[in-house]
């Protein structure tokens, strides 16, 4: 009898704790995932265009993945439009354009940067 009140006791416990733990682990993993390591939930035809916007981001700015991340912002035909918004331009207090993020058009058949725009 007393084997089995420890045993409802833990479930009960467990069941009390799941829901808090999943949110605190969540909210974690959207933190940890945000800079760095370019999580994208984007359908495989997308995922080579992500990764080109990557390597020129990397090549004309030199900025650690950890400093960046990629949004996929639109499709007009071949161009996929791609914001690239650096972590310092989303600090509390920054003012919209003029900072280090911007826009970049890639073109889905050659995988090349087109057009980059800064924001305004």
């Amino acid at each position: 009898m007393r084997n089995s009140f420890r045993w409802k006791t833990v479930f009960t416990l467990a069941q009390c704790l799941a829901v808090p733990i999943w949110i605190v682990l969540s909210a974690c993993t959207t933190a940890a995932q945000r800079y760095g390591e370019h999580p994208v939930t984007l359908e495989t035809q997308y995922e080579s265009a992500y990764n080109a916007v990557a390597e020129y981001v990397r090549r004309t700015r030199g900025w650690p993945p950890h400093d960046y991340r990629i949004e996929l912002k639109g499709r007009k035909g071949d161009i996929l439009d791609w914001w690239v918004i650096h972590k310092n331009d989303e600090k509390p207090g920054m003012t919209d354009g003029g900072g280090l993020s911007f826009t970049v058009d890639l073109d889905t058949k050659s995988l090349q940067v087109v057009k980059e725009f800064g924001f305004q």
